[in-house]
């Protein structure tokens, strides 16, 4: 801000006045990128693979404008991207646009590159639980499924089945929800699970109950 001023003959006070903005303004149109690289394969259900933003600024009514996304996949209208049926399995290289509001009320046209790559094989893992002693009761966890030391955000199995009786949640411990429905036996099954460290895990768990 800056002014100038000069006084005439009848004691008149005259400003001349200079006013500038830094950044963006509400209304303004902002175009940038963002990349989410080494996302390993597969994809879950329901997993967030990604939040698009506009530099850092959170968006909403996010709409896809061009660009193709990966099998399984959409973009919601707070940015994120998630796995939406099935397991994504397809890696490569993709990229689109898309265009939201953000919070300051600045429209972004983001640019994204999303890079899915194959699950590596040392990533598995192979989970066999101390024997599960009957009779069970409600509420009770018998354990919790990790990838090594690495604790797991969301798992689906995707052969096998789990013993009848148990819930698996998101945060992979097991845990009693009807204890008249478990039974004795051998129960093998496969998971696949994303790991906090934000990479994908295979593995093999046996339960046993007598």
């Amino acid at each position: 801000f800056e002014a100038h001023g000069y006084t005439n003959t009848h004691a008149d006070f005259f400003f001349k006045v200079t006013m500038s903005f830094a950044g963006s303004r509400p209304g303004d149109e902002v175009s940038t990128t963002k990349q989410f690289r080494g996302v390993e394969l597969p994809l879950l259900v329901t997993e967030i693979i990604g939040t698009i933003d506009g530099d850092g600024v959170q968006l909403t009514g996010v709409q896809l404008l061009a660009g193709t996304l990966p099998p399984n996949t959409l973009v919601q209208p707070d940015g994120n991207i998630v796995c939406n049926k099935g397991q994504g399995r397809v890696p490569g290289l993709f990229q689109f646009t898309v265009k939201g509001t953000g919070t300051d009320l600045v429209i972004y046209t983001v640019g994204v590159t999303l890079e899915l790559v194959d699950n590596e094989p040392s990533d598995n893992f192979v989970m066999q639980f101390p024997t599960v002693k009957l009779p069970v009761t409600m509420g009770q966890v018998i354990g919790q499924i990790t990838a090594g030391t690495v604790t797991v955000s969301i798992m689906e199995v995707i052969s096998g089945v789990p013993p009848a009786g148990f819930n698996m949640g998101v945060d992979s411990l097991i845990t009693v929800t009807s204890p008249q429905g478990v039974t004795p036996g051998n129960y093998a099954f496969a998971v696949v699970c994303r790991g906090t460290d934000g990479r994908s895990y295979f593995g093999d768990v046996v339960i046993r109950i007598a």
